[in-house]
């Protein structure tokens, strides 16, 4: 058995223990805190080594803790780290990954890193708006948490563990949840300069500037409190993004791209077969940019290009 058939063999087995209480939590993985814990422990000694240090444990506590925050906000989480294949499986379940074993089949057990990365970027959004769901719009947490019915549409690609239910969809796999958290992720990995020149090429953001995608996550609290649906919020989340980026002067075929490449209905519909609320919520946001008067040419070229990707997928919106 190769090096390779080892790791997949031992993330299968690891994978497949999943049970539904675990499966698309979104909660934190170790890998995430091995990431952390280096964080801190880095803090602490630069913060020992410096005028700083005040020997006081509260004052000097709250020091550490903004510049892990800084460390975080520089370097993105986890920073680099060695995954194992229970790391990988492990941050598969709690991303409710459903062709994660595709993936590493596919891009090989080299890119665990970069895949784990994907996963807990995503996560961590997810569980941000989690919170403020849990803290001020309590009557969504039902509708949050709800497994959704799935298509029965077959795809070999798709393989879920076998404790799991395979017509549900669970957590973060769900479209309302999936998307900002992929949106959230795309811009981080702009950001931090994650993405590879053919990447940023293949979607047509090559010479962005990257500093136009820092948008605090905190600058989507009011919208997450105030939503009437978690739909709303998924919708809200995408037209905010547009907003800002335009304010940033950001090409508008970039900002298309953007969007149309983290919401993509033909990943969704592939994974979990052409359900109504892919549909929904893509209706809604181009009811919202069209009445919002963002731009005229960022409406027809989303559309465009939005319905092109539902006709890949065998549907129509």
């Amino acid at each position: 058995m190769t090096k390779e058939q080892q790791f997949i063999t031992e993330f299968r087995r690891i994978y497949n223990q999943a049970t539904k209480a675990e499966y698309g939590s979104a909660s934190i993985s170790r890998v995430e805190r091995q990431g952390l814990k280096k964080l801190l422990v880095r803090a602490k000694r630069e913060l020992a080594e410096s005028s700083e240090f005040t020997g006081n444990k509260n004052v000097d506590r709250k020091k550490i803790r903004s510049k892990v925050v800084e460390y975080l906000v520089q370097e993105g989480w986890p920073i680099s780290v060695i995954v194992n294949a229970p790391d990988l499986a492990e941050t598969a379940i709690n991303h409710a990954c459903v062709v994660a074993e595709f993936l590493i089949t596919k891009r090989g057990m080299d890119s665990s890193a970069d895949t784990v990365w994907s996963y807990s970027t995503k996560n961590q959004f997810d569980r941000f708006v989690q919170r403020i769901i849990s803290q001020s719009n309590h009557s969504l947490l039902s509708e949050w948490h709800k497994p959704q019915n799935r298509n029965n549409k077959q795809n070999d690609k798709v393989k879920y563990p076998t404790k799991v239910q395979s017509e549900k969809i669970y957590g973060v796999g769900k479209a309302h949840r999936y998307w900002p958290a992929q949106l959230m992720k795309n811009l981080e990995a702009i950001r931090l300069g994650i993405m590879t020149q053919e990447e940023l090429k293949s979607l047509g953001i090559l010479d962005i500037d990257k500093s136009s995608t820092t948008i605090p996550w905190i600058y989507f609290k009011s919208i997450i409190e105030s939503a009437e649906s978690v739909e709303k919020i998924t919708v809200d989340i995408a037209v905010q993004v547009i907003w800002f980026l335009k304010q940033k002067n950001v090409d508008e075929k970039q900002i298309v791209s953007i969007i149309i490449n983290s919401y993509s209905p033909r990943g969704m519909i592939s994974e979990h077969g052409d359900l109504p609320e892919i549909h929904q919520i893509w209706k809604m946001i181009l009811e919202e940019i069209k009445d919002s008067n963002i731009s005229s040419s960022i409406y027809i070229d989303l559309l465009g290009k939005v319905q092109a990707r539902f006709i890949e997928a065998g549907s129509k919106l």
